[in-house]
């Protein structure tokens, strides 16, 4: 009976010990570390998610003031730091698969924006319209390198005639977007800042622009007064700026990393 009884208790622990993260005991290791922004502001509040690679368990904590995260106590198996948005106008997180074995591990990463979302725009004719881009930006600053490109998209109605076709323009400071003398084509040619021509590629279901190279920081520099765009054909098309929501025609551009 004893015997039994000794062998009953032996299969309970292992059956038992092993219905843990990774089949050993806690250890001192941790996952640690920092999460910024591109332009290297701290990400304050987010919730950082800890995966078990092998059983898929989850642990959550936020980030601090400092965008700093810490898990402890974690057992030796491999895990990856996860980071979901909340948000259509940011990008999700998952990091490499981090190998716990008794050691620790520093683990810092981005949080990145997916679109360059509009702060207000205005046709000012079929020829010139104006967009600022949100004041924030992207958070990007001048981490431009890590932008592959920026693109804008425009799906118009059937039988509508329009381009994305333009010229691109700093707005000064002083200029008040109402006052209609100062932002005709000609007005704007011979008194701003000419920054880079743009052209589109189209299709039957929309036209498509894609900013690249040197013209990125133009756009990312973000002028406080924004930006002019004026059509660069001849003909009776009516100029549209690029949409990152076509069912809500909220313009924009998307950003690719």
């Amino acid at each position: 009976m004893l015997n039994r009884l000794l062998i009953l208790m032996i299969l309970t622990t292992i059956l038992f010990g092993c219905n843990n993260e990774s089949g050993t005991e806690s250890t001192d290791s941790s996952i640690y570390g920092k999460v910024t922004f591109l332009d290297g502001t701290e990400a304050a509040n987010a919730e950082v998610r800890l995966i078990v690679v092998r059983s898929n368990q989850n642990r959550f904590t936020t980030t601090d003031a400092n965008g700093s995260y810490r898990f402890d106590n974690l057992f030796n198996s491999s895990y990856q730091v996860n980071f979901i948005s909340q948000s259509y106008e940011v990008n999700s997180y998952r990091s490499p698969e981090l190998p716990l074995s008794g050691n620790s591990i520093e683990h810092n990463f981005k949080i990145t924006y997916s679109i360059l979302d509009d702060f207000k725009s205005s046709f000012i004719s079929d020829s010139v319209v104006l967009m600022q881009f949100q004041p924030a930006g992207a958070k990007i600053g001048n981490n431009f390198s890590a932008v592959s490109n920026l693109q804008g998209y425009y799906r118009p109605a059937e039988g509508d005639d329009i381009t994305l076709e333009c010229d691109v323009y700093e707005m000064p400071v002083n200029v008040n977007w109402s006052d209609t003398t100062a932002l005709t084509p000609t007005s704007i040619k011979e008194n701003f800042t000419f920054l880079m021509s743009l052209s589109e590629t189209k299709n039957n279901f929309r036209h498509t622009l894609e900013i690249k190279g040197n013209d990125i920081p133009k756009i990312l520099s973000n002028p406080t007064n924004g930006f002019a765009f004026i059509k660069r054909t001849n003909d009776e098309a009516v100029l549209k700026i690029p949409c990152i929501d076509f069912n809500n025609n909220d313009f924009g551009l998307v950003i690719k990393y």
